[in-house]
């Protein structure tokens, strides 16, 4: 490919015989290089690009957050394919300007920097859309390879409104809770505009279902409505691995059908086996169900796909920690915290296990260190838990009061309130923050069977009447599998 004296860039579609490519079977695409492009379009571009090439059948494809990692310092392609442990890397340049969209793809060979195949497209830039589809069509064929039966969106949409969705997905990935309710707006916007936009559907859906973690949304209020998102994304198309991927949660966290749930998981994955976070997902849906090997093997598949994921990471010692195996998974969270030294969240998984082992003035201290981080409810809840173990009843007593005025500007799980009753030795009073737990269908009380907090609890009638409710075994239950 050239660039003309004018500007105008002369295409080219340089083909390498299928035959002589070398066999790829996992890849990354990195960041589009962009000029003249909107800023706050290209990441949700990227995403475009990254699921379009992730259809191809047979190929394990890098997510993109690993991928971010890696191209964030600045490292040569032979460097990043090597982090990465991929045999190839597809790159891009977006050019945009009042009439055309101009998008250029290498395809790299990770060990040597070599350009195994280049294709270059230009298209008017209100036919912009459909290019991140077009791109990945002509890679599958020039890697003999096919795209899986799962359709682009059929329906023609405006590039405003294009745009706006692009817009959405940025803002998305942001995961906070302004973010998120930005995302909200723009997607219902679009919908009002484009209501056969499947892809606008399934991005609401994803964004209700995490207004309760950063949004401190009621799960009553948020969960309904992404699970009816998801519904209207699979109706228009019903092979939306994003879709079932939400109903994965909304039907085992939220409504405790596990086995509809474990149904979507597993179409979710069967549709794009490169969806990580439907790995993710349905691990954790198998870990609070006592089914730690599934939930392991699920979280090593997600890792295969976003290896420099810090929360995926960490997530490996998970199931150690609810199985009980505390050695193992200190080892784990320890050697996460020392690969991501400021990632909070290993610091907080050590902490717990400190507070599991009876470690008090420990655990107060990586508490301590991840509190602004985490937040005033997942971090200042369990922090209340060691407090008044050791004797700091006043300390614990105040997070309680800082719960209490918190509940009344936002949601706040009751899950959170009865960690540090339980704390306090005030069985009743917990057992009561759990029943109201139960009726509000709090997203925390389904850990609760296999978190330490309440392990005192396991044999009172109350509180196995609460497990059996939601159909999560305490350990010795007869049936594991817990599924209605």
């Amino acid at each position: 490919m050239a660039v003309l004296a004018s500007g105008v860039w002369l295409l080219a579609d340089r083909t390498i015989q299928p035959e002589s490519l070398p066999q790829i079977r996992r890849l990354a695409v990195l960041p589009l290089e962009v000029s003249a492009v909107d800023p706050q379009l290209v990441e949700g571009l990227d995403d475009e690009l990254l699921r379009a090439v992730s259809r191809i059948e047979g190929l394990r494809v890098i997510a993109r957050g690993s991928v971010q990692r890696t191209t964030a310092d600045g490292q040569d392609p032979v460097a990043v394919g090597r982090a990465l442990r991929v045999q190839a890397l597809l790159t891009g340049r977006l050019l945009q300007d009042a009439e055309h969209a101009v998008v250029a793809v290498r395809l790299i060979d990770a060990a040597d920097g070599a350009v195994l195949w280049s294709y270059d497209v230009r298209v008017e830039s209100q036919d912009f859309a459909p290019s991140p589809g077009n791109v990945a069509a002509r890679l599958a064929t020039h890697l003999s390879a096919r795209l899986r039966s799962v359709p682009a969106s059929s329906v023609s949409v405006k590039p405003d409104n294009y745009a706006r969705y692009l817009r959405a997905r940025h803002y998305w990935n942001q995961r906070t809770g302004g973010s998120l309710r930005e995302a909200i707006l723009l997607y219902d916007n679009l919908i009002a505009e484009e209501p056969l936009f499947a892809e606008a559907y399934e991005g609401l859906a994803e964004a209700w279902l995490l207004m309760p973690l950063y949004a401190g949304a009621a799960p009553y209020e948020a969960h309904p409505t992404a699970r009816q998102a998801a519904e209207a994304a699979l109706r228009i198309n019903p092979e939306s691995s994003r879709a079932h991927a939400v109903l994965g949660v909304v039907k085992s966290q939220f409504e405790w059908n596990w086995r509809a749930g474990d149904e979507h998981f597993l179409r979710a994955i069967s549709l794009d086996p490169n969806n990580a976070t439907a790995y993710q997902w349905r691990a954790e849906s198998f870990c609070y169900r006592r089914l730690f090997e599934q939930c392991q093997s699920n979280l090593r598949e997600a890792l295969s796909l976003d290896p420099l994921s810090p929360i995926i990471e960490t997530a490996q010692g998970l199931p150690a920690r609810f199985a009980g195996d505390l050695p193992r998974a200190r080892e784990r969270f320890a050697a996460t915290l020392r690969k991501y030294p400021s990632f909070a969240f290993a610091e907080f998984q050590l902490a717990l296990l400190d507070s599991a082992e009876g470690r008090w003035q420990d655990a107060i201290a990586r508490y301590e260190r991840a509190l602004p981080a985490m937040g005033p409810i997942l971090g200042g809840a369990p922090l209340g838990y060691p407090y008044a173990r050791a004797g700091r009843k006043d300390d614990a007593r105040r997070i309680l009061d800082d719960l209490r005025r918190l509940s009344t500007v936002q949601y706040v799980p009751p899950v959170a309130f009865s960690d540090v009753a339980i704390g306090l030795g005030d069985r009743v009073l917990a057992l009561a923050w759990l029943e109201r737990a139960l009726a509000f269908r709090d997203d925390f009380l389904t850990q609760v069977g296999v978190d330490h907090h309440h392990r005192d609890l396991h044999g009172d009638p109350r509180f196995r009447a609460i497990m059996a409710r939601m159909g999560t075994p305490l350990p010795n239950d007869a049936d594991p599998v817990a599924g209605h």
